[in-house]
């Protein structure tokens, strides 16, 4: 056990790397701010949580349903873990950069298996616990259950991930050994991953009929234990304190993290290879060189780097592909019924207005630039000794994130449009204000990376998913972009001035997040 904890110790000192900058800096005030943006984040996590799990604890309990709570954020919360964890599988437990050094430690496969599984754990710990404990308050405040609901709930939080890791890390599993056998594995597991995703998301909601859309409650009690049947022994549990469904829900939770531990511990070595292994072409011909420019040439191969990495493309895609399977469903669904499930007849005009910066802030997840100048590595140094001006670098990186997200924003603004009905002036509001925080977001995003390196990494999902330049670069552009809707809805501001002046404002910041690059761009390059 020493020798598993030991290991998971080192992995997790590298993946938290860039809150040790005082170490090797001596900077405490840049170590502080990165503290900082840590706690605002797992903060903005639970304050969404909290706010969502009061406001739908209220709906329930209008219903005379607010027992289905806890287990509906339970599986929503298994649900998240379960999507996140899919694409870390290859790259932490699989495939990982420093797998030769792990292996030739003096441990056995199984520990190292551990280490690695329990890394996974205490991730996703964190973000059960971001999510559920204010649900769980919610749910005090509302419903005043027994003591016992608080006891066996929080006990509960470290055994809920458990299953949703094993089913993740099976599929994870799955793709990445399907997609070993062809010559562009890594863009065939990234199609893989989209097309599971897109069946799983869309799959769930086309399990509802007309009638479960009309009543609510009913949608959510039945949704739940279909996507999770292990609620309904949870909910029975910390509920109604039954001891016996709460002891079968941690047993089973805990027997399948074990047994799926001795499996891959049994064929860990061999799926490694078969996953590490590369394609190589037999019948390579030389062929006529085509030349380019500098920026042609920084393009593709940032366009290259970008589907080389699988936690890359689904860490920063995954806010485009909702957006795409929202238009979708939205298209099915129609406006109608909309204002049937909301029991609003002013829904959907309220929907309407806010859907630019809904679409704006989805589009701000996509924050490729974030991390795109920290995945450069030891590699950095070709970059900045090639005769090449920063301004040129930092577009080619910036083409990348536009290349991707405008035509999505660009078509899902046009389903949106023909779905409401929009007039010519909201259909505008609706693709520009998310086209300008594509802008800003790629912007955003390379100014904070700039700022807030990280190159001594062993793992991409540390640079892509946990370093303080990725959350800044996705959750800088959401908290702006939700500004608008807050002036909309809470105060009642004119939908058309509070458009108008966020693209002013928008436009604005882009124009001197771009003069800053450009002047100060050779000389922050040269200084990393």
């Amino acid at each position: 056990m020493k020798e598993v904890l030991t290991l998971t110790k080192m992995q997790l000192g590298s993946a938290l790397e860039f809150l040790m900058i005082s170490k090797k800096s001596r900077n405490s005030k840049k170590q502080m701010s990165v503290w900082a943006v840590m706690v605002a984040v797992f903060a903005l996590f639970a304050l969404i949580s909290g706010t969502y799990s009061y406001s739908m604890g209220i709906v329930l309990d209008s219903l005379g349903q607010i027992d289905v709570l806890p287990g509906l954020f339970m599986s929503v919360t298994c649900i998240i873990i379960l999507i996140t964890t899919i694409y870390k599988v290859k790259g932490t437990l699989f495939g990982f950069k420093d797998y030769d050094i792990v292996m030739s430690l003096p441990v056995s496969t199984g520990k190292v298996v551990a280490s690695r599984l329990l890394l996974l754990y205490i991730i996703d710990i964190v973000i059960t616990t971001a999510f559920l404990i204010p649900c769980f308050i919610a749910y005090g405040i509302l419903a005043k259950p027994a003591v016992s609901f608080y006891i066996l709930s929080f006990i509960a939080l470290f055994f809920i991930p458990l299953i949703p890791i094993v089913i993740a890390s099976v599929i994870g599993t799955i793709l990445a050994f399907l997609s070993a056998r062809y010559k562009h594995s890594n863009l065939v597991n990234i199609i893989l991953m989209f097309a599971f995703l897109c069946v799983f998301l869309g799959g769930s909601f086309m399990l509802q009929n007309d009638q479960q859309l009309a009543e609510i409650g009913t949608m959510f009690s039945d949704t739940m234990k279909r996507i999770y049947p292990l609620s309904a022994m949870f909910l029975k549990g910390v509920q109604d304190a039954d001891l016996l469904s709460y002891l079968l829900f941690l047993a089973l939770s805990v027997g399948a993290f074990l047994l799926f531990s001795a499996v891959i511990g049994a064929v860990f070595k061999q799926l490694n290879g078969t996953i590490m292994s590369r394609h190589v072409s037999a019948n390579y011909k030389l062929k006529e060189q085509k030349s380019s420019t500098a920026y042609q040439a920084l393009l593709k191969k940032e366009w290259k780097r970008y589907f080389s990495s699988t936690i890359y493309v689904m860490n920063t895609a995954v806010g485009l592909i909702m957006l795409l399977i929202g238009a979708v469903i939205l298209c099915i669904v129609r406006p109608a019924q909309v204002e049937m499930i909301l029991s609003e007849p002013q829904a959907v005009e309220m929907i309407r207005g806010i859907l630019p910066y809904g679409i704006a802030l989805l589009a701000g997840m996509t924050a490729i630039t974030g991390c795109s100048i920290s995945l450069e590595g030891k590699n950095l140094w070709i970059l900045k000794s090639s005769p090449i001006p920063a301004k040129t670098i930092f577009a080619a990186k910036m083409s990348v994130s536009l290349i991707i997200t405008l035509p999505v924003i660009v078509v899902t603004g046009i389903l949106f449009g023909i779905t409401f009905e929009s007039g010519l002036l909201d259909m505008v509001w609706m693709i520009g204000i998310p086209a300008l925080f594509s802008l800003f977001t790629a912007l955003f995003g390379l100014i904070v990376n700039l700022k807030f390196p990280m190159f001594d990494w062993t793992s991409e999902t540390v640079v892509v998913k946990q370093s303080a330049s990725s959350m800044l670069s996705i959750f800088g552009p959401m908290l702006i972009a939700a500004v608008p809707v807050a002036l909309i809805i809470v105060a009642g501001a004119n939908e058309t001035y509070v458009a108008g002046g966020t693209c002013l404002v928008v436009l604005i910041s882009c124009i001197l997040m771009k003069h800053y690059l450009d002047k100060n761009g050779d000389k922050i390059l040269l200084s990393l």
